[in-house]
């Protein structure tokens, strides 16, 4: 795979090459970050503030069955609501990834 990455045009892009290389090892840890103008904190930071945003959504297509039996399985949308507990920035040196730890909550 190394080989293939060092040639020229082998149709792979610059983004792939430099996720393929993985971040920096030094990732920052943020209380707060901003994203498209919305501030997401942890929730340390919410619990010495009046106003909190550390709650998560996310709605993911899964793959659902009826029992361990069931032959039949079904794609359809879940949500799924989290708590942000730490916040990373993954420096790829093009480019940055946030991302959110998260404790999960059961709403079964």
């Amino acid at each position: 795979v190394q080989s293939e990455l060092e040639e020229d045009n082998n149709g792979v892009s610059e983004n792939l090459r430099w996720l393929a290389a993985g971040p920096n090892m030094a990732v920052p840890l943020y209380r707060n970050y901003l994203i498209k103008g919305i501030k997401f904190n942890i929730k340390a930071q919410d619990d010495v503030r009046t106003t909190q945003n550390s709650g998560v959504y996310l709605l993911a297509q899964t793959m659902q069955v009826a029992s361990a039996k069931d032959k039949n399985p079904i794609l359809s949308n879940m949500g799924f609501y989290g708590v942000i507990q730490e916040i990373w920035d993954l420096d790829y040196q093009k480019f940055t990834i946030p991302v959110f730890r998260c404790d999960w909550i059961d709403s079964s």
